[in-house]
């Protein structure tokens, strides 16, 4: 006889049962056994505080499955969305069929858009057949060894041979290279720095004719994503035009202090200033390398003109709609901004 279950939101008194069935089906990742962690990403986000953000599989009063998300409020050329990330998909092998299939349906039914990253082979079959358009092939992982960088301000070599150069890669890797080669080769008007506490001051914005398919990052998504994160110390960069915030990126630093992670990237497209902000805390820093990974043409190219390397990311980016017209945007893969924060990772 088939399980009764049903799938129902999690309330606050449910986490001793959900860690416990963690610890049961992921006993090798300790992430998933912190209540505090657990607090953090499904009861603490801005935009969802009166319940978890968090459904499971009900069966007699057990745990039998858990479904996590993180609410998302997208840009998609223009027009404001909502959308979800699901998370912490396990399931019971008992319950999986119909229950799993339930509990995956009941959070793609919250909001008009589902996004999904860092998914297990079975999690990519089940995507492929609920009808998510594959975009893993828009995502890239970008990587600097800081040993061939010439640190900033060294001026070896003519600027007519520089100018050359940083031209070429221009031509190569097309517009957005060029603002980022001119900006070389003569210097920019603009002010970056470091920090590490986020203030509101330091968020850039976008303008309103932007075309992108892009995640909205307020001051308060961005707060409880990164500053309030358990176990990250971010690090904020960010590059000032005129006075205004024209660009801020997050990064993270590897344990070792050996690498540094380029978490998030938030603002225009001029890139080139900020790219050496963060090319030259890396140096300062005493790392070895940078890296990146993301969905974004144009800092895609940007990076390339730094003398980053390329290769297709593991990480992979599906995406789910209902609605026909916005499934035909979300299937254009170089108009997405999509970063390694934006992922499962955290």
């Amino acid at each position: 006889m088939a399980p009764q279950f049903q799938v129902r939101r999690a309330r606050a008194e449910d986490l001793p049962k959900i860690l416990e069935f963690h610890k049961s089906c992921q006993p090798d990742r300790p992430k998933l056994h912190d209540g505090d962690r657990w607090t953090w990403r499904f009861l603490d986000h801005p935009d969802e505080r009166e319940s978890p953000s968090y459904f499971v599989i009900d069966s007699n009063d057990q745990i039998e499955g858990t479904l996590g998300y993180v609410p998302l409020e997208f840009r998609v050329r223009g027009r404001p969305v909502g959308g979800t990330f699901p998370v912490d998909y396990f399931v019971n092998p008992a319950f999986r069929g119909l229950p799993a299939l339930l509990l995956m349906k009941t959070v793609m039914a919250l909001r008009p858009i589902t996004i999904e990253s860092n998914f297990s082979d079975d999690a990519e079959r089940l995507l492929d057949r609920l009808g998510f358009i594959d975009l893993e092939g828009f995502v890239k992982d970008y990587y600097l060894p800081l040993a061939n960088v010439v640190p900033a301000g060294d001026r070896r070599g003519s600027l007519s041979v520089r100018s050359l150069q940083l031209l070429k890669r221009a031509y190569r890797y097309g517009a957005p290279g060029i603002l980022s080669a001119v900006d070389s080769v003569l210097g920019y008007r603009g002010n970056t720095r470091t920090f590490r506490v986020l203030d509101r001051d330091s968020m850039p914005r976008l303008p309103a004719a932007d075309e992108s398919i892009r995640i909205e990052k307020s001051y308060s998504y961005l707060r409880w994503r990164y500053r309030d994160a358990i176990g990250l110390q971010p690090v904020f960069v960010s590059y000032s035009l005129s006075g205004k915030p024209a660009a801020l990126a997050i990064l993270n630093e590897s344990a070792n202090g050996r690498a540094i992670q380029v978490l998030d990237v938030v603002g225009g497209y001029r890139y080139g200033p900020l790219i050496r902000a963060i090319i030259a805390y890396g140096r300062q820093f005493g790392a070895a390398s940078i890296s990146a990974t993301c969905a974004d043409t144009r800092l895609g190219r940007a990076l390339r003109m730094h003398g980053f390397g390329a290769s297709r990311s593991g990480v992979g980016l599906r995406a789910h709609t209902s609605d026909q017209t916005l499934r035909e945007y979300l299937a254009v893969g170089r108009e997405w901004k999509f970063y390694l924060g934006d992922s499962d990772v955290l």
